[in-house]
């Protein structure tokens, strides 16, 4: 059973890194030829953005950025090697509303006594 997705308020930024592993779950070196993709399904409430080098021992990193919030946000990422084969990863993301800032009244239209 999965847990809660991993939450992010619309005014914050979060680090990712994407790291391959071998089938003994060990950190895999990446390849040059190697084909990275991360994609939003939500770009509006979730970006990313990525570092112009990625991290030592990733294929990618960076941030996630939020947005306009929305529960749900699915980041999808897939690394295609020269010989044919990928490997695809996603999480979810809610992407929530920060702390008040301010406070404001809201008035009605008058009415007769």
């Amino acid at each position: 059973m999965a847990g809660p997705n991993f939450q992010l308020g619309d005014t914050e930024k979060a680090p990712y890194s994407l790291t391959e592993l071998d089938a003994a779950s060990q950190p895999a070196t990446p390849l040059p030829s190697d084909v990275l993709t991360i994609v939003s399904d939500s770009p509006g409430s979730l970006s990313i953005v990525p570092d112009a080098t990625p991290k030592a021992g990733t294929v990618a990193s960076g941030f996630i950025v939020g947005g306009t919030p929305k529960v749900g946000v699915v980041i999808t990422a897939t690394v295609k090697h020269a010989d044919g084969t990928s490997l695809t990863t996603s999480d979810t993301v809610d992407v929530v509303g920060g702390a008040a800032s301010s406070l404001s009244f809201g008035l009605g239209s008058p009415v007769p006594k």
